[in-house]
């Protein structure tokens, strides 16, 4: 017997019992590794008796449907009779082990060891990836017939393996990553045979909890026959019932009405209206007895899957069943937090995002807003590393959405991005859809390359999915349909022919004939009509927009791409025939973005694609003239559409703007040119010289908007977006008058403070008089009595620009900085306003440093107790700016801290300093911050420079190799003063 355990006769038989089920709680609730430490200082309790009770009470809990408690007391039991030979009776010569294959026997090892502890079993999983796979499937699959269960009666030990297996199964179906299918074929297997071993007459409750996790898993189930697989969730779900009653197992009962609704939803076999009937009643049934107050999780997630059926509902009002499954989905997000629960969380705004996106009433394109925001909010959790298949689902439809509201480009990124996931092998089903909407997006791209790559992925998964019977023949047939017509279309009848054939279908072999595409040549007539009318009318708009009146139904995408389809056809005719009809575009393109009539949108779209196409012949090289008047006109249709999207921002009272404007600016951002700002100014005070004072106001205040946007704009130009926000603002400043509007104007001055003392162009010294001008104008209107929080924003900002400041008495200079942020800290304390009183700090950390003999060399008081002054402040700015709240300020802090370091020159601060700007660069990376990402490397680079650890030849290698990662950005041109320093 081992040391430590005995066995003591007690005199009291009753109350030793009551003991062993005090300990055996105590085992059941005691964190992982702690159960030994217990059983020592339980020593005397540990005997026959007690292995007795633990086999009692994991019977117990097996009848109850705790199946993981059961399997941890079973284990317990069986390790004490082998290891310690506490055997109640003698141990039979005919027991032998089952021996499970060795990955299994880790995977059922660590179960037991976790008392089924989930994480534990997910961290297992998560490690040995490439361990799940078709191998393991059919390992896995003899194992279960020719060795778990190849005997006439189950034994004890194929039991206890048995509840490991439901365990693994229970959580591999739900599992994310990996190959899904695999996945889904383990789980099956292994639950049907743990039917086996827990029959419904012997142990009622394992049995149902056996039947519950099968129904989601054949749900789910890729392979085989789709039709057949829900039939079997089905069964799984109504064999449960019968064990899981609503008054005797709410919970459960109310789970298997929720995947019944859910396999009633996606149906195959039966009516697809009265399929959906009974998925609501399911859902409304659970509701009627699941409590919000008692049972949120499960509340929400009925509410959830109801919208989901409502969202797909036949029957009824299809506006109002939208407007139902919206409704659902918002209270379901009642309890769906983020924080709470933000798998669920996410699953819930990707499918509001569904229902906003089929949305009838209300605005389309605001709707489409909304379900573009709701899927970005979804993939906030579903990231492709932890949810790979709901990441690359919610791309898909993302992809969708932006193909709807003309962003292709977005919308290919997101196509692209989900088909990494859905392969025609993996997910074909989903793979087909993707690969169809990948193809008519880069069709209405122009990139006919991809458009056919698209297609033909789909029909590589429809050919997949008929091994498997995994699709319907709607989406086969509408896979092979989408690509004879691209094929005939592009004028490849031989490609369609063969197609069409694959196909089997008769509908493919239709397409052939080319009555079915006399709509698209009308519409080709249509445009070449429209263009005869411009040519002749001499850029005049009455006769262009009467014959755009009589056909708004033709200003749609398919013009748009037939528009695009010219530069094609410019490579066909002579130079003397595509001059006239690429000048004759232009014309149009710019009586197309005034036409007052028809879809706003689609007009701005056509006449910006006009401009591409003229510029394709009027080329820079050739007509210099005429492609500057077209590059302006693209300039100013692009500065029409910001300011739509800014007024759309302001009627829909969004949050954050970034999501309306910033997707056109990563879309144009090679518009946002030196040029750009002068042709703002020309066409925004033509604007407000003709506006009445009411809407001169309201533009200037978006242009303010507008402004401030651009210039925080990570991409493109930093100097170009720095000196268009420039103009926005000092063009609004004159409209926004101080007496008129004080506080505007006040605004409009700091944000020119602002904007100066980060210019790049000009002469830094001037920038920086420039900034401490406006600061100190802003701050004769904005007080700190009025506007504190605004005057200490304004104080902060003073901070910067005194501690830069090139002119002037440098000493005085420093003091003014300290005095500003002083100032502004008796408003923006840290209990009130953290996040600015974090700036502040970092703000005056920044100052202190440079009173060290930093960049301008100012001498200010002791360098050391300046120097342990500029830490601290740098210190409690990171405080407050943690990475997880705010990583790019804590970044940048990271960074104005690691040169903090660096001054110091000590062996220890060097190393620090290192350190510092390491971390900084975890958020500042290449394509996300380039020129931060570089500034970080110039920094490292004086860091490895002047380093005292390690080979010193080593660390000049490093220095020089960051100065060149440096210089990858800091380009002479765009970067002249940083340029110079590097």
């Amino acid at each position: 017997m081992a040391k430590g355990f005995g066995y003591q006769k007690s005199p009291d038989f009753t109350q030793r019992q009551k003991a062993y089920f005090k300990l055996i709680k105590q085992l059941l609730n005691c964190p992982s590794g702690r159960e030994m430490k217990i059983l020592r200082k339980y020593a005397h309790l540990v005997d026959a008796a007690f292995v007795e009770t633990l086999e009692m009470v994991a019977q117990i809990r097996v009848n109850q449907g705790d199946i993981r408690s059961a399997y941890f007391l079973k284990n317990l039991a069986d390790w004490l009779v082998e290891e310690l030979g506490l055997y109640i009776d003698e141990p039979s010569a005919t027991d032998n082990p089952i021996r499970p294959p060795a990955f299994l026997g880790e995977i059922l090892w660590a179960i037991s060891q976790n008392k089924g502890n989930p994480q534990a079993l997910d961290r297992l999983l998560k490690a040995n990836l490439d361990q799940l796979n078709d191998n393991f499937y059919e390992q896995f699959n003899y194992w279960i017939n020719f060795r778990l269960l190849n005997n006439d009666s189950i034994t004890e030990q194929a039991r206890l393996v048995g509840l490991g297996i439901v365990d693994f199964c229970t959580l591999l179906w739900q599992f994310p990553l990996g190959n899904r299918a695999i996945n889904l074929e383990i789980s099956i297997t292994g639950l049907e045979a743990a039917t086996k071993i827990f029959p419904h007459e012997i142990v009622p409750g394992i049995w149902a909890n056996i039947q519950l996790n099968l129904a989601p898993a054949y749900r789910h189930r890729i392979r085989g026959n789709r039709a057949d697989n829900q039939e079997k969730a089905i069964a799984a779900c109504n064999n449960a019932l019968f064990i899981y009653t609503c008054d005797g197992f709410l919970q459960e009962w109310a789970s298997l009405q929720s995947n019944l609704g859910l396999v009633y939803t996606d149906r195959i076999i039966g009516d697809k209206a009265e399929n959906l009937e009974k998925s609501i009643s399911c859902y409304e049934t659970a509701l009627k007895v699941v409590n919000r107050a008692q049972l949120p999780e499960l509340w929400g997630t009925l509410q959830n899957n109801l919208g989901n059926a409502y969202l797909c509902r036949i029957q009824g009002d299809k506006a109002q069943n939208l407007e139902k499954a919206i409704a659902c989905y918002q209270v379901a997000l009642q309890v769906r937090t983020r924080s709470a629960s933000p798998y669920y969380w996410a699953s819930s705004q990707n499918n509001l995002g569904s229902a906003y996106a089929q949305r009838i009433l209300g605005n389309k394109q605001k709707n489409l807003e909304k379900a573009i925001l709701a899927y970005i909010n979804a993939l906030e959790i579903y990231t492709i590393s932890d949810y790979p298949e709901r990441w690359a689902g919610t791309k898909s439809i993302l992809g969708n959405a932006y193909w709807e509201t003309d962003k292709f480009t977005e919308a290919l990124e997101c196509l692209r991005a989900a088909l990494q996931v859905f392969t025609p092998t993996n997910f074909p089903r989903y793979c087909i859809t993707t690969g169809l909407t990948l193809g008519k997006t880069a069709l209405a791209a122009g990139m006919k390359a991809e458009a056919f790559e698209g297609y033909a992925i789909a029909i590589e998964a429809v050919e997949q999915s008929c091994h498997w019977a995994g699709i319907s023949q709607e989406q086969e047939i509408l896979a092979y349909t989408e690509m004879v017509v691209f094929c005939i279309t592009n004028g490849e009848r031989d490609k369609a022919r063969e197609y069409a054939e694959r196909s089997g279908y008769q509908q493919g072999l239709n397409l052939l004939d080319n009555n079915e595409f006399q709509q698209i040549y009308s519409n080709l007539q249509f445009l070449g009509q429209v263009l005869q009318v411009t040519a002749e009318s001499n850029g005049e708009s009455q006769a262009v927009y009467q014959i755009l009146e009589n056909n708004l139904n033709k200003l749609d995408e398919q013009f748009v791409q037939h528009l695009q389809k010219l530069v094609d056809v410019f490579g066909h005719i002579s130079s003397g025939q595509s001059l006239q009809i690429a000048t004759t575009i232009f014309s149009f393109s710019n009586l197309i973005r005034e036409f007052p009539q028809g879809d706003k949108a689609i007009n701005l779209r056509i006449a910006a694609t006009g401009y591409e196409v003229a510029a394709s012949v009027l080329t820079k090289k050739n007509f210099p003239e005429q492609w500057e008047q077209i590059e302006d006109a693209s300039r100013e249709l692009f500065q029409i559409q910001l300011f739509e999207a800014v007024f759309k921002n302001l009627d829909n009272n969004l949050e954050n703007p970034k999501a309306v404007v910033y997707p056109l600016l990563e879309a144009n951002k090679h518009k946002l040119d030196e040029r750009f700002a002068t042709v703002l100014r020309l066409k925004t005070e033509a604007m407000l010289s003709e506006a009445p004072p009411e809407y001169a106001t309201g533009l200037a205040a978006s242009l303010v908007g507008l402004s401030l946007l651009i210039k925080e704009f990570r991409q493109g130009s930093e100097a170009n977006n720095l000196e268009i926000a420039i103009t926005g603002y000092e063009i609004a400043s004159k409209v926004l008058t101080c007496e008129a509007f004080p506080e505007q104007w006040g605004v409009c001055q700091f944000m020119l403070g602002n904007a100066y003392h980060r210019r790049i162009k000009g002469e830094q010294a001037e920038n920086l008089e420039q900034s401490l001008s406006y600061l100190h104008k802003a701050l004769q209107v904005c007080n700190r009595e009025q506007f504190p929080e605004l005057w200490a924003e304004i104080q902060s900002n003073l901070v910067i620009a005194y501690g830069y400041r090139i002119r002037g008495d440098q000493v005085e200079n420093v003091e003014l900085a300290i005095k500003a942020g002083e100032a502004a800290m008796q408003v923006c304390s840290r209990d009130r306003f953290p996040e600015q009183w974090g700036k502040i700090q970092n703000n005056l950390g920044i100052v202190y440093r440079d009173a060290c003999g930093g960049q301008s060399q100012r001498i200010l008081g002791d360098k050391a107790e300046n120097l342990e002054q500029a830490i601290a402040c740098y210190q409690n700015a990171l405080s407050i700016r943690t990475r997880e709240d705010f990583p790019e300020l804590w970044a940048q802090t990271q960074m104005n801290l690691a040169s903090a370091y660096r001054y110091s020159n000590t062996a220890e601060n060097v190393e620090k300093a290192i350190a510092a700007n390491q971390s900084a660069l975890q958020v500042y990376t290449k394509a996300a911050f380039p020129t931060n990402w570089a500034e970080v490397h110039m920094n490292l680079a004086n860091a490895y420079l002047h380093r005292f650890h390690g080979d010193k030849s080593k660390n000049l290698e490093k220095a020089i190799a960051a100065h060149k990662g440096a210089l990858q950005v800091l380009t002479k041109e765009e970067y002249p003063r940083q340029w110079a320093m590097t």
